[in-house]
């Protein structure tokens, strides 16, 4: 943050608050704009590897937390059972549950 101390103290609490934030936002942005340079380094370096014809996105090298692309699906009933199945077996325990929504799905 640029500005002498003496601007700083002269600012109400909700102009600091305003600098503070506005400035937060500006390094978050730096943050991502570098991870989105080296997620492009990534990509354009990989390019010349991929099999011919193959669509390879820059997500598909790289994903980035943020990235718009990325799909948020929600795990159906079968599939948390099946997981609950997987744990049970692999760990020995008896019967899992867990609640999910209103229900609750348990391993056999």
């Amino acid at each position: 943050m640029r500005g002498s101390v003496e601007s700083y103290s002269e600012m109400t609490l909700r102009e600091l608050f305003k600098v503070i934030q506005t400035h937060r936002k500006y390094e978050e942005n730096k943050y991502k704009d570098r991870w989105i340079q080296t997620q492009m380094v990534c990509y354009v370096s990989v390019l010349p590897h991929a099999k011919k014809g193959a669509r390879i996105k820059p997500d598909d090298v790289l994903r980035l937390p943020w990235s718009s692309t990325q799909e948020s699906k929600e795990k159906t009933k079968e599939e948390i059972k099946a997981m609950l199945e997987s744990v049970a077996n692999r760990y020995k325990t008896g019967p899992l549950s867990v609640k999910y929504g209103d229900e609750d799905i348990s391993s056999s």
